[in-house]
C-alpha cells in the first residue's frame, strides 16, 4: 500500500513538473490515432475521408476560433449551424430534396450537392466567390493596404488575379477559389473550402 501511495505521489509531482499542457498533448495524441484509424477503416467512405482530410488541413478550423468582433468576422446562427453540420459530415439541412432541379440525386446520395451544382454555378456560386473577394478586400483595406479588385467581364472569365493588394515592400496578387473536398469527378475546379491563393511580387 505504501508503495502505491509513493508511486501516485511521484506521478503527481512529475505531471505538475511537466506543466499544464500535458493533458492537451495526451488528448492530441489520442485524437491523432483515432483520426488515422477512421481514415484507414474499410467502412469509411471516400467522401468521409475527403472531408476528414480537409478538416485537418492548416487553418481549416479558423472560422471556429475567430472572435465575432466585426460584421466581417461574424456568422448568423443559420450559417454557423449549416457550416457545423457540413464539417461533421451531416446533411446541411435536416430535410433535403430527393433530387435537385438539375436532375442530380441529393438526399442520402450527395448531401453536399448544392456546394457544386452545375446549375447554380453561373449565379449563386459566382456570387459566393465574389462575396469572399469583397470581404478580403475590405479586411485588407481596414489594415491599411491599398486594394484593387479585378472586375469580372461580361463573359464571367477573369484573366488577371481577383485582387491586387499593395502593402509596404511588396504587392500581393490573390486568386480566390471556392472548392470543396468531395467535388464530383468531372466538375471543374473553382466552382465549388475557400482558398486565397497569393502570388507575391516584390517591388
Amino acid at each position: 500500500m505504501a508503495s502505491f501511495h509513493n508511486t501516485r505521489r511521484i506521478s503527481v509531482i512529475v505531471c505538475r513538473g511537466i506543466g499544464t499542457r500535458l493533458q492537451q498533448a495526451i488528448c492530441a495524441s489520442v485524437e491523432d490515432l483515432s483520426h488515422t484509424a477512421m481514415l484507414q477503416h474499410v467502412d469509411t467512405s471516400l467522401t468521409s475521408r475527403q472531408r476528414m482530410a480537409s478538416c485537418s488541413a492548416a487553418n481549416a478550423g479558423a472560422w471556429l476560433l475567430a472572435l465575432p468582433s466585426s460584421r466581417q468576422l461574424s456568422l448568423s446562427d443559420d450559417d454557423f449551424r449549416i457550416a457545423s453540420r457540413i464539417r461533421l459530415g451531416l446533411p446541411p439541412l435536416p430535410s433535403l430534396p430527393v433530387r435537385c432541379s438539375c436532375g442530380a440525386a441529393v438526399a442520402g446520395v450527395d448531401d453536399a450537392h448544392f456546394l457544386a451544382c452545375r446549375q447554380l454555378c453561373p449565379t449563386a456560386l459566382t456570387h459566393r466567390h465574389d462575396s469572399v473577394v469583397r470581404l478580403l478586400a475590405d479586411l485588407f483595406r481596414k489594415a491599411g493596404a491599398a486594394v484593387r479588385i479585378e472586375h469580372r467581364p461580361f463573359d464571367g472569365k477573369r484573366v488577371r488575379p481577383d485582387l491586387e493588394i499593395v502593402i509596404p515592400e511588396q504587392t500581393l496578387f490573390v486568386d480566390v477559389a471556392i472548392t470543396h473536398p468531395a467535388l464530383p469527378r468531372g466538375m471543374p475546379l473553382g466552382h465549388s473550402t475557400t482558398l486565397a491563393l497569393p502570388r507575391l511580387k516584390k517591388r
